[in-house]
């Protein structure tokens, strides 16, 4: 795991080739979940971006010292718990149990 990105609760995203290559959701075809090329920290909130909700410039990711995925909502400053694991997250997102 790149030093940049300790801190935060994200072993599961780098102990898996499928994560790191990034999750595409056929049916919005969207980049749901990024390849490791396109990871970033947010420093200002704290935040590694993983992922995207396809709105608004919603992105999913993990809070440095905070367990779970969270929806980071940009224009309003504000984070939403979303799921316990990038798996359920993943899955939530695709059944539409998943909102943001």
């Amino acid at each position: 795991m790149p030093i940049a990105f300790r801190g935060f609760d994200c072993a599961e995203y780098f102990s898996s080739s499928t994560f790191r290559r990034g999750v595409v959701d056929p049916e919005s075809q969207l980049q749901l979940i990024y390849s490791e090329s396109q990871l970033r920290v947010i420093k200002a909130a704290d935040f590694l971006a993983v992922g995207s909700a396809g709105a608004d410039g919603i992105e999913f990711g993990f809070r440095k010292g905070i367990s779970g995925l969270w929806a980071f909502h940009p224009n309003e400053g504000r984070f939403q718990a979303v799921a316990s694991s990038l798996q359920s997250l993943v899955a939530g997102f695709r059944d539409g149990s998943i909102r943001v």
